[in-house]
């Protein structure tokens, strides 16, 4: 599986051992033997998963990966810790400082590339350069977890010990009635699989229901094996996307960290996530109005264009602007105009069905696409447009009196049946605007249609 491991380990012997599995396994391998080292290189060309040494000099794995995920773009920078044999704190202190995994030496490979495949693919996979303001360490409410195993026996005990670790709401269930749970309720943050020795492919089956749940496809996923341990069967369920597969004794205090080290990571996810929504959605969306934007219509409209074209139907474009718009900011504020703004955009989406384009694309000028739309049609709809914000005057914030506002539209319609010679968007866009300047000079408060180009009525 493709993917770049950035080597931390002051051992050269051991970074080559590492860099040799592996490259087998098709990963861009750099390697770096110090802190300064490692974080130069991670700064330079960014790593997706980072494997350091617990033999770092003075703490310096549990310190690495802080400052690794401190630098841009890494805040959510999988790290795994290689070790010897390590004692209970030892184990402790590295998963309490959020390290997802510790590779004790010497290696499983098997373990070791299922955890590497597993960590790059879950990865989310967003532009790095999005940034988060909020840190991901904590939950702000208390986070809801689906506990789950296939008898119910040991589900309770479990709970009680888990909930004496955690502040968060632990809900038991079993297998058989996990589907029913996952659909009420609000959405799991964390779904704990309990897995038997004597049967694991019943949790492994629905570790993929799991994952695939519209609502826990993003939950945290921890797999717990029950003794005597199953390392193949470990190894499926992070290669089905468990987020976390770990032999399971008595330790809840390890278990506990495990899972805020997942929840923690789960939060991060849906940050980044809402970062990405948040951006496509001011990339074609004004933030005013919640009108599509410019950047939007024009792609979306030579679509329609070209649709038009196919199937010989004509479209219509128009181009409105509000009438003296500056003596309503002027007058009232600019907080009333914006209000006018968002009113207008409302009626307008109000009034067109769900093949039509409107768009703010000004300040105060909008785009409208009516797809089989014919002129006299056209016409109509565009007086009736004109009507309605003449006749239905705006209520202001902080204002007793209503405003009266009008708005001009100009008005072009493509018939794909007379045309000789197709013509890019901006032709009938030009002839739009011009229809919506001579009802600008004609006294406004009314809708031009735009007379057809020359060609269009001599082949009629």
């Amino acid at each position: 599986m493709s993917g770049k491991i950035l080597i931390v380990d002051d051992i050269a012997t051991n970074r080559i051992v590492l860099r040799v599995k592996l490259s087998s396994a098709f990963y861009t391998v750099i390697q770096a033997s110090s802190e300064g080292e490692a974080l130069k290189l991670a700064q330079a060309d960014p790593p997706d998963l980072a494997i350091v040494s617990a033999t770092l000099p003075e703490g310096g794995a549990m310190r690495l990966a802080t400052q690794l995920r401190a630098l841009h773009g890494l805040a959510d920078l999988p790290v795994l810790v290689t070790a010897p044999q390590l004692d209970e704190a030892q184990r402790m202190a590295l998963l309490a400082s959020g390290v997802d995994d510790i590779i004790e030496k010497p290696y499983d490979d098997l373990f070791l590339q299922a955890r590497l495949r597993n960590l790059v693919r879950a990865r989310v996979d967003i532009p790095r350069s999005f940034q988060l303001a909020e840190s991901p360490t904590a939950f702000e409410n208390r986070a809801r977890i689906l506990l789950a195993a296939e008898n119910p026996a040991p589900i309770l005990l479990f709970r009680s010990a888990l909930e004496a670790k955690l502040p968060h709401r632990i809900l038991p269930t079993t297998f058989t009635d996990l589907p029913k749970t996952i659909g009420a309720g609000d959405p799991a943050d964390a779904v704990i699989l309990l897995v038997s020795p004597e049967n694991p492919g019943v949790a492994l089956r629905l570790l993929s229901e799991v994952r695939t749940h519209a609502r826990t496809r993003h939950a945290a996923t921890l797999v717990l094996f029950q003794a005597p341990f199953d390392a193949a069967a470990r190894n499926h369920a992070l290669d089905l996307g468990a987020w976390a597969a770990v032999p399971f004794g008595d330790n809840i205090s390890e278990l506990a960290l495990r899972l805020t080290t997942l929840l923690s990571k789960k939060r991060l996810a849906d940050l980044m996530r809402a970062s990405v929504q948040s951006g496509l959605q001011a990339a074609l969306f004004d933030p005013l109005t919640g009108a599509h934007n410019r950047r939007y219509a024009l792609p979306r409209l030579e679509t329609m264009l070209q649709d038009a074209r196919r199937t010989g139907a004509p479209m219509a474009v128009m181009v409105a602007d509000l009438d003296h718009f500056k003596q309503i900011n002027d007058s009232f504020g600019h907080t009333a105009g914006d209000h006018v703004l968002i009113e207008l955009c409302k009626r307008f989406s109000a009034a067109l069905g769900p093949r039509d384009l409107f768009a703010r694309i000004g300040g105060e000028e909008f785009l409208l696409a009516l797809p089989d739309c014919q002129r006299t049609t056209a016409s109509l709809r565009a007086r009736a447009f004109c009507e309605r914000v003449r006749t239905e005057p705006f209520a202001l914030p902080g204002t007793e009196a209503p405003a009266h506002v009008t708005i001009s539209i100009g008005v072009a319609v493509l018939d794909p049946a007379l045309e000789q010679e197709a013509k890019p968007i901006s032709s009938l866009l030009d002839r739009a605007d011009r229809a919506l300047y001579g009802a600008k000079t004609a006294g406004r408060d009314n809708a031009l249609l735009s007379a057809a180009p020359p060609e269009s009525r001599l082949s009629a």
